[in-house]
């Protein structure tokens, strides 16, 4: 079984027809998820870099980690677009 390389959750479970979105998380919240770590990585280049981004307190989350903000408001990208559209242009606050 796959593991995300993110939470460390099974990214997948075998099922009759192959792999599929992880069991027991709903399909809206799963491809809101998928959607975030792409975004995460695109912003910041790398997984290594999302990764630092993703585990590191921030101060525009009230210095609080963005995976578990994430997790709170369900992976909505729309809570993060501020943050992400600052990153973009150098400013990381």
């Amino acid at each position: 079984m796959t593991r995300d390389p993110f939470i460390g959750m099974p990214a997948t479970h075998p099922g009759k027809h192959g792999d599929s979105p992880r069991r027991g998380v709903p399909s809206d919240v799963y491809e809101r998820y998928v959607a975030f770590i792409d975004r995460v990585v695109n912003v910041f280049g790398s997984e290594q870099g999302a990764r630092i981004w993703l585990d590191t307190p921030q101060p525009g989350l009230d210095g609080r980690v963005p995976l578990e903000v994430a997790e709170e408001k369900n992976f909505d990208l729309t809570y993060f677009e501020p943050l992400f559209r600052k990153a973009e242009h150098g400013i990381y606050s």
